[in-house]
C-alpha cells in the first residue's frame, strides 16, 4: 500500500511538518545517525491507527498518522513512523527534475510496511559472539543470493509498480537520473555509452570492460547494517 502526496496548486507543505524537527545527531564524530524516539520502539505506546483495518485506511488516514506517529528512523530526507503496533510507514521527497515539470506538484511517497520487532544490526554488532555473526551474515548473503536468483523479465527495468516515465534515481545515476529504460537493451546502452564518456574524457581506460546484461532481477542497492533488523529469534 503506497500513495504520493499532491501539493494543492499555489500551496506547499511546510517542510518542517511533514519531515519534523528533531534532536540533531551530527554532534558525534564521524557521520550523523539517524534519530529515533523513544517511544517508537514501546509496544505500550498508543499509535495512531491502532485497532484500524489498515486495509481501509484512506490515503489522508495514512498521511496523518505519518506526520504525528513517533519516528522510528529520521534521517535526511527519509522519515519512518510507526504508525500502529504492527506497521510502520516511510516517507521520502521527490527530487525535483526539471525535465518532468509535474515533479514539482509531487512532495513525496509513503510506502506501508509491517513493523518488524528487533534492534538494527549496527546497534547489536559488537554485542554478538562470533558464531551469531557468522549466522547474520549468511542469512544477508543467502537474500541476496535469493534475489539475484529471481529472474523479472517479463517487467520493466527499474523499480517495481514505478510510473512508465519515472526516471531511475540513485548513485548509480546522475543528480538527475536517467532513463527511464523500458527494456534490459536499452539500459544497456545506457551504461555502455557512460563508459564511452568515461573513455572520451580519460576517466577510464579504452580496455575497460562493457557491460552485458543477461537477465533483470531483484536488488537491493542499501545492504547497511543500519537497514538490517534482527529480531528476537535471531532471524533478520
Amino acid at each position: 500500500m503506497d500513495c504520493c502526496l499532491l501539493k494543492p496548486p499555489r500551496t506547499e507543505f511546510p517542510r518542517e511538518t511533514l519531515l519534523q524537527e528533531g534532536p540533531s545527531p551530527g554532534d558525534e564524530i564521524g557521520f550523523p545517525q539517524p534519530y529515533q524516539d523513544p517511544r517508537s520502539i514501546d509496544d505500550d505506546n498508543n499509535f495512531p491507527l491502532d485497532g484500524k483495518d489498515i486495509a481501509s485506511v484512506s490515503d489522508e488516514e495514512l498521511l496523518s498518522a505519518f506526520l504525528t506517529a513517533p519516528r522510528l528512523h529520521d534521517y535526511g530526507a527519509v522519515t519512518v513512523s510507526r504508525v500502529s503496533k504492527h506497521h510502520v510507514v516511510k516517507g521520502a521527497d521527490v527530487p525535483e527534475d526539471p525535465d518532468v515539470p509535474e515533479a514539482s506538484l509531487v512532495e513525496g511517497h509513503l510506502i506501508l510496511m509491517d513493523y518488524i520487532k528487533g534492534s538494527t544490526v549496527d546497534k547489536t554488532w559488537q554485542s554478538l559472539d562470533t558464531a551469531t555473526k557468522e549466522t547474520v551474515a549468511q542469512q544477508v548473503a543467502d537474500t541476496i543470493d535469493k534475489m539475484q536468483s529471481t529472474a523479472l523479465n517479463h517487467m520493466p527495468v527499474g523499480p517495481i509498480g514505478r510510473a512508465q516515465d519515472a526516471k531511475f534515481q540513485g548513485p548509480w545515476f546522475t543528480d538527475y537520473g536517467a532513463g527511464p529504460s523500458d527494456t534490459l537493451a536499452e539500459f544497456e546502452d545506457w551504461c555502455n555509452h557512460k563508459i564511452d564518456v568515461g573513455i572520451m574524457v580519460k576517466q577510464l581506460t579504452p580496455e575497460t570492460r562493457r557491460f552485458k546484461f543477461k537477465d533483470i532481477v531483484l536488488t537491493h542497492q542499501d545492504l547497511a547494517l543500519r537497514n538490517l533488523v534482527l529480531g528476537e529469534d535471531m532471524n533478520v
